[in-house]
């Protein structure tokens, strides 16, 4: 009995061999088969090519072939027109398979592509330095996960629904993997990016309830919201998300987004001025850093400037963007609208004041030449304080002696010392 049973296990070895040898055998009778057609250089073949290499991926996923039939691939779709998704297959390759022997063919196709096209100009360096840095070695799903984050990162238009397809299969294949969940984010962030808003807010809701106690959730929230505010225009369920976020997420950097968002629809869309100013404040007092805060502030001062006739208190908000963000340069832009207000105010000393500030406290402000002349005018015209506007002209000769209407400047100066008598 024991030798008839070894003799069942040498033979089932025997049989495990030989079809492993005919799995290999037709993986490569195939390839050749495929490679032969595509030497014919038949473009009427195209499209039965790509077919026959799809075909090819799932019948043989482990096939040593596949870094050439993936090239294949990509070439065939530069042929038909497909420059982006054969860019994005030839970087598939690079990814998946770093040690593949024909890397050299990849990267210089791939280095072709980019450097042919606009919509990778502005990331040419960029792209340039990935394809000379060596691909690194990785195992499982952490290549295609690789692959994947520079999909997302790339920003393609046209790789649109490639992107969306790449990310599914993935999730298909690595189901358990803790990556996942971002794959589902970026699979929301996609459809938004391309403007399929309806499929991005309801990815964002399936991202909610697939992770309930993800970090991710208001960010997802607070998309959802973006989304029926700007492109579906249902703005009390905007506010409703916005407010579960601010509630529920108080700690988080998306309750300050949230509050933003909902004072820019309070104010935009609904002319709740006041409630919306209370969101505004709500997020300059409860999170001062916030990267929105002094967009917050502006919009504070703006509606109280031109929807409720509060210019005192706008002029307030206005410094209070200068004296608590003086790193901000934005804070040139709120002089200039100080200055602005106290005209209308028919007060042309502190309007001049005003302007000469923006030179003193943001010299590298662009328009602080023109400041200081707009300066200079107002004593000139409003207060006929002609000293204080000859000082405001020398200090732009001074300051900026590159100015490119300096000539005029200096032409103001003599003109004002001839009325002086000087």
């Amino acid at each position: 009995m024991r030798r008839l049973n070894m003799t069942i296990l040498a033979l089932l070895v025997i049989c495990f061999c030989l079809n492993s040898i005919t799995s290999a055998d037709e993986s490569d009778v195939y390839y050749e088969f495929i490679k032969e057609n595509y030497n014919l250089n038949e473009k009427k073949l195209n499209n039965f090519l790509l077919a026959e290499l799809s075909m090819y991926l799932k019948l043989f996923p482990e096939s040593h072939n596949l870094p050439a039939s993936g090239f294949l691939m990509a070439k065939l779709n530069e042929e038909k027109g497909y420059e982006d998704i054969a860019f994005a297959l030839l970087m598939k390759q690079l990814y998946l398979y770093p040690a593949n022997p024909i890397q050299p063919q990849i990267v210089e196709e791939a280095r072709s592509i980019i450097t042919k096209h606009s919509q990778y100009k502005a990331r040419l360096d960029e792209l340039t330095l990935l394809l000379d840095t060596p691909f690194p070695a990785c195992e499982g799903g952490d290549c295609y996960y690789n692959y994947l984050a520079f999909l997302y990162d790339l920003e393609i238009d046209k790789l649109y629904q490639w992107n969306i397809n790449e990310y599914y299969d993935f999730i298909g294949k690595y189901g358990s993997d803790s990556r996942v969940e971002e794959v589902q984010r970026w699979i929301a962030d996609t459809y938004l990016f391309n403007k399929d808003e309806e499929a991005a807010q309801a990815a964002y809701m399936k991202f909610e309830r697939l992770y309930p106690e993800s970090e991710y959730v208001p960010y997802a929230r607070t998309q959802r919201a973006r989304i029926l505010y700007e492109d579906l225009k249902e703005y009390p369920k905007a506010i409703d998300l916005l407010t579960q976020v601010v509630t529920d997420y108080p700690t988080s950097d998306y309750a300050g987004s949230a509050l933003y968002l909902r004072g820019e629809i309070r104010a935009d869309k609904l002319r709740e001025y006041n409630t919306a100013i209370a969101d505004y404040r709500q997020l300059v007092n409860d999170k001062p850093r916030h990267e929105m805060v002094v967009d917050a502030l502006f919009r504070i001062a703006e509606i109280n400037q031109d929807k409720l006739d509060a210019s005192l208190t706008a002029i307030g908000t206005y410094n209070e963007i200068v004296e608590s963000y003086p790193d901000d340069m934005r804070g040139a832009k709120a002089l200039e609208e100080t200055a602005e207000i106290y005209l209308r105010l028919d007060n042309p000393l502190s309007a001049a004041q005003q302007y000469a500030k923006v030179a003193t406290q943001f010299p590298s402000y662009m328009d602080a030449p023109e400041t200081l002349i707009k300066a200079g005018k107002v004593c000139e015209s409003k207060l006929k304080d002609y000293q204080k506007a000859i000082e405001y002209y020398q200090m732009v000769i001074d300051k900026y002696p590159d100015y490119g209407d300096i000539d005029k400047v200096e032409k103001r100066i003599l003109k004002l010392r001839e009325k002086t008598g000087e």
